[in-house]
């Protein structure tokens, strides 16, 4: 799927998008993700030409979604400021809740 078919799948949730990343989910967040999943499986989505959720991810930031990660999930998987996205939030769960307000909301 083509990033132009993500902002189409978006689209319809509002203005305001917010996105949650917790446990192994944080990985989603970082500059390299290795650990969020092995190669195969990219590769397999690759080949079927469904895309991975890098491209969501880079769609999401171009539509100015919000990018947050929890803060017990980055302490646990020993992840630090460097390792994430640059427009990603350090947040937790409450804190998340109180910021999306009545936002569409994503965790994972």
């Amino acid at each position: 799927m083509r990033p132009t078919c993500w902002r189409q799948v978006l689209r319809p949730w509002g203005a305001l998008c917010c996105f949650l990343g917790m446990g192994a989910g944080v990985c989603a967040f970082c500059r390299e993700w290795a650990g969020l999943e092995d190669g195969a499986g990219a590769s397999t989505r690759e080949r079927a030409g469904v895309a991975g959720l890098d491209v969501l991810r880079d769609a999401v930031v171009e539509m100015g979604g919000v990018l947050m990660v929890c803060d017990s999930g980055v302490k646990t998987l020993g992840v630090g400021a460097v390792d994430l996205l640059e427009q990603v939030q350090v947040v937790g769960l409450p804190s998340f809740f109180d910021r999306a307000g009545n936002a569409r909301q994503l965790v994972f």
